[in-house]
């Protein structure tokens, strides 16, 4: 969920947190594309010839998505 968290805060400020670079891009693919699934964002996923992941793209948060980031912001 930190990872998330991560992601979305990306999404509203447009910067990249510097956590981020801790995380396998493997991984940073698999939580966007549980965010799509969850309604929290909006976006692209491409998938390889496995069905993982291979490629991303966040194209906004959604209302949905938006609460989520509200109180990490203000820590």
């Amino acid at each position: 969920m930190d990872l998330i968290r991560l992601l979305l805060m990306q999404q509203e400020t447009g910067e990249d947190p510097p956590e981020l670079r801790h995380y396998e891009v493997r991984l940073v693919l698999y939580n966007i594309a549980l965010m799509l699934d969850a309604g929290l964002i909006d976006g692209h996923v491409i998938s390889d010839h496995i069905g993982e992941p291979a490629a991303a793209t966040m194209i906004r948060m959604t209302w949905v998505g938006l609460p989520t980031t509200t109180p990490i912001a203000a820590r």
